[in-house]
């Protein structure tokens, strides 16, 4: 890059590398009703992040400046420190951001630098979501921490990940948690659920052989699991046992009044004034990351502009998932860096492809460089969004006149175009078709955006979760050429959008009996004009049956309980009742201590005449589910029984 506040003029083979990143197919928006600032957390750090924005941006500067005095205060008399702005500054070979303690306050000062820059621009979030680490530098861009504030969080976090390096590590699984429940009662005391990402992805802290035997498992029956590069498990049980053995203590921290709401992931609920004190910040490296549940919330409360605020966006995919599940139409989902690319460049970008999709930005109070930058990357954008436009795409029924064998091959053709397209892999490695696409470098945003240019190109209704499902160009390929020839799928994916028109008429049919919704359903495809070809009209067996399907009565396909007497389930239940045992018993001493209570008067205030109950016994609090209850194990042992169940 030139020298700063010089503007440079970008070529058009710098404008087409930075452009291809952002080609993606998400319909622009009308109203931009509530903007979220999401804060991503570890694993996107890389070496080299900030350092042209360290060149070229004098707040951002200063505002590292002061996250690396803060950290620096931030360590006790006698212990060694270290320079956040040196460590960012270093050469590659030199670079120790491969290191958790060293990467977690970088990542923490990286994303508050970005909070100022972007203020300095003046954009501003209505409301916050961090994701782990990230939520220390929400705190800060929602009012609630200063910058000493927020590193003295930092620095306890980082003293009792130190006590727990190489503990475990932590395993991302592409598939829900209620599926991953099973493994917590396999290997008890072993595993956590440390994140809930999403409604279709998960991930697990445990021991590392642990670990690896999932991992083995989960790719020999094709789900897309990644090991995450770092040593420690955070979010798991490991660190729950050492959260109070920080050698600095619970950091001691002055919680500002905040100004923004805060949507915490800790609890998956707004944030209460007087959080984010040293027990929060002991939860939230100890407790389950409930970002599915935070992100519900936002969509729910009318947020529909997502900026991800971090070296690099991680969160796209869960952020498009709960747009579609939501059924939200109108919705734009940005980053702000990428990993490996020029940061003031990668940030113009992501702020330009924003503002084509409807985002408002006034940068007439911008310094003239970046303004410069910005309004090159913009006026690119927007003649590439017209030339798409105009050039239009293959007729989606021209893919419906091929034969069999080559509807799949030019399928295969159009995904490894696309696949070259989006993540700039060579023609050579595309070879080995059943290579899984994230060996090809293919992570969250790219899945997105391949999903959505191959939903426009074929004209299909596609789930966001395609990539992950079919994750190699054979396996996709197979599906995508089936769809396009009017065969079933295992699910409510449609081989062309009329379907899915069709499957929304269903829902209407309530009510009716199953001859009239039969009359009505039949008239509703031929008016469509969809049915003509379908040997034995498949697909429409297939929404009816699923129409019977919602119509089934209601059966009770299991049953638990907890009961006094030891009836800790449903067989213990009928024993008790079956026995005529008496199901009370005295009084548990965990419970209170009956002697300074017990007083056969019953006139006497403050004492009690009773000396037998209901009790439920041999509770462990490490059994029930906390993402439900949304309350931690450690905190279960402190309640009444009676509330833990």
């Amino acid at each position: 890059m030139s020298a700063p506040n010089t503007p440079p003029v970008l070529s058009s083979s710098v404008l087409d590398t930075l452009l291809e990143n952002f080609e993606t197919y998400f319909e622009g928006l009308k109203t931009v009703r509530k903007t979220v600032f999401v804060f991503s957390g570890h694993g996107t750090e890389w070496i080299g992040m900030g350092r042209v924005l360290l060149e070229q941006e004098p707040v951002f500067r200063q505002s590292i400046e002061a996250c690396a005095a803060a950290h620096e205060a931030s360590f006790p008399a006698g212990v060694p420190v270290w320079n956040i702005l040196k460590e960012l500054q270093k050469p590659d070979a030199e670079s120790r951001m491969g290191e958790s303690l060293v990467a977690h306050p970088c990542l923490v000062a990286l994303e508050i630098g970005l909070v100022d820059l972007l203020r300095s621009r003046g954009i501003r979030p209505d409301a916050v979501v961090g994701h782990s680490v990230g939520e220390v530098a929400a705190a800060y861009c929602a009012g609630y921490l200063d910058i000493p504030g927020a590193f003295k969080a930092v620095h306890y976090q980082t003293e009792v990940m130190d006590l727990v390096r190489g503990k475990g590590r932590m395993l991302f699984v592409a598939k829900p948690v209620g599926e991953l429940e099973a493994l917590l009662y396999r290997f008890a005391g072993k595993l956590s659920i440390a994140a809930v990402n999403s409604h279709g992805g998960a991930v697990i802290s445990g021991t590392e052989a642990v670990l690896q035997g999932i991992l083995k498992e989960y790719e020999e029956a094709n789900v897309f699991a990644r090991m995450l590069k770092m040593d420690i498990p955070f979010h798991s049980h490991t660190m729950m046992e050492y959260i109070d053995r920080a050698p600095s203590g619970h950091a001691q921290i002055a919680v500002l009044p905040g100004a923004l709401p805060f949507y915490s992931t800790v609890t998956g609920e707004k944030a209460l004034p007087g959080d984010f004190d040293g027990t929060y910040w002991a939860k939230h490296i100890s407790e389950p990351v409930l970002f599915a549940q935070a992100i519900d919330l936002l969509v729910e409360d009318g947020h529909n502009a997502f900026i991800e605020i971090g070296p690099h966006a991680a969160h796209g995919k869960d952020l498009a998932d709960a747009m579609e599940l939501h059924k939200v139409a109108e919705y734009i989902i940005t980053g702000t860096l990428r990993r490996g690319s020029d940061d003031e460049l990668e940030l113009a970008a992501a702020l330009a492809f924003a503002h084509t999709r409807g985002f408002p930005l006034e940068t007439a109070g911008w310094p003239e460089r970046a303004r410069s930058v910005f309004e090159q990357i913009l006026h690119e954008f927007t003649e590439r969004i017209s030339a798409d436009q105009a050039a239009g795409h293959r007729d989606p029924a021209s893919w419906k006149g091929m034969d069999e064998a080559t509807r799949r091959e030019a399928v295969l053709e159009l995904i490894q175009t696309l696949v070259q397209k989006v993540a700039k892999v060579p023609a050579e490695k595309l070879a080995d078709q059943d290579a899984g696409f994230m060996s090809l470098g293919i992570n969250s945003i790219m899945s997105i955006q391949l999903k959505e240019l191959l939903a426009k190109e074929l004209d299909l209704s596609l789930p966001n979760t395609l990539i992950f499902d079919y994750p190699s160009q054979t396996r996709l390929a197979d599906f995508l050429s089936a769809q396009l020839g009017g065969l079933l799928s295992d699910g409510p994916i449609f081989a062309n959008r009329a379907w899915k028109e069709i499957d929304d008429f269903v829902e209407s049919l309530e009510g009716l009996s199953e001859e009239d919704a039969l009359k009505m359903l039949e008239d509703e495809v031929e008016r469509i004009g969809v049915a003509e070809g379908l040997s034995n009209n498949k697909k429409l067996l297939y929404l009816l049956r699923q129409e019977k399907i919602r119509r089934e009565p209601i059966a009770i396909v299991g049953m638990a309980c907890r009961m006094p007497g030891g009836a800790n389930d449903v067989d213990g239940y009928w024993r008790l009742l079956a026995e005529g045992r008496d199901g009370t018993g005295e009084i548990p001493t965990d419970r209170w201590n009956n002697a300074d209570f017990f007083e056969r008067d019953k006139t006497v205030p403050g004492k009690s005449y009773v000396q037998r109950g209901g009790f439920l016994r041999n509770f462990d609090p490490y059994e029930f589910d906390p993402f439900f209850f949304k309350i931690s194990p450690k905190e279960a042992l402190g309640l009444d029984p009676q509330q833990r169940l």
